[in-house]
């Protein structure tokens, strides 16, 4: 999955709604605009935790492959440890956008309407 796919997923998923299957509307980004958290803030936040989980991912992924090879290994050996690193990387790709990125929103989107409670009893 290239860098550009990746960044328009989030960018897509950061302004769409889980609950309600729906993406954010105008005035839900100002209201959360005017409680001081700039979209750009959430959608770093998004970017920022989701690249740490695929690196952490292809690091796991080339230390289970790199384990398998022996020493002294062979030049087909080692292409094979490289096609397990690529499958195993797009599979734990696949699996954080299917269920990583859906439950860090859902996170966010807590902590968001705690914040604007919070607002809501300040303001009171």
């Amino acid at each position: 999955m290239g860098a550009k796919r990746l960044e328009v997923l989030l960018l897509i998923a950061s302004e769409f709604d889980l609950q309600t299957n729906s993406y954010i509307d105008l005035q839900q980004l100002r209201a959360l605009k005017a409680l001081g958290i700039h979209d750009r803030k959430l959608h770093f936040s998004i970017q920022k935790n989701t690249h740490a989980r695929l690196q952490l991912c292809a690091s796991e992924c080339a230390n289970q492959a790199r384990d398998k090879l022996p020493s002294n290994a062979t030049e087909s050996q080692v292409k094979n440890a490289q096609r397990e690193i690529l499958a195993c990387s797009q599979k734990c790709v696949d699996n954080q956008l299917s269920k990583g990125l859906p439950a860090l929103i859902i996170r966010l989107k807590d902590q968001l309407q705690k914040l604007k409670q919070n607002q809501i009893h300040i303001a009171n």
